[in-house]
């Protein structure tokens, strides 16, 4: 405890030590609020910059999926039935 804390409690009536104290805990709890408020806003920051990297490399893989599926369709499309082999048109030679 505060030296000056100390002094009031023993110099005063019990009330008004009581009231200091209760103050003086309150400033305290709230100094703690407030760096603690600091480092979730530093947190949240950190957090949005790393979503934002995610995201952008879900998007890279979407691209990556949707380029096989559409040539695997492609693929898929060439052959009229089950079973039938591909016959590829000539090359123009």
């Amino acid at each position: 405890m505060d030296t000056e804390l100390l002094k009031l409690i023993g110099g005063s009536s019990l009330a008004g030590a009581l009231l200091v104290l209760i103050y003086q805990v309150g400033m305290k709890l709230v100094t703690a609020i407030d760096r603690l408020g600091i480092k979730l806003d530093d947190h949240t920051k950190i957090d949005v910059a790393h979503h934002g990297e995610v995201r952008t490399a879900v998007a890279a893989l979407d691209g990556k999926i949707e380029g096989l599926l559409d040539g695997q369709e492609r693929t898929s499309r060439m052959t009229p039935a089950h079973g039938v082999e591909l016959v590829r048109p000539p090359t123009g030679r």
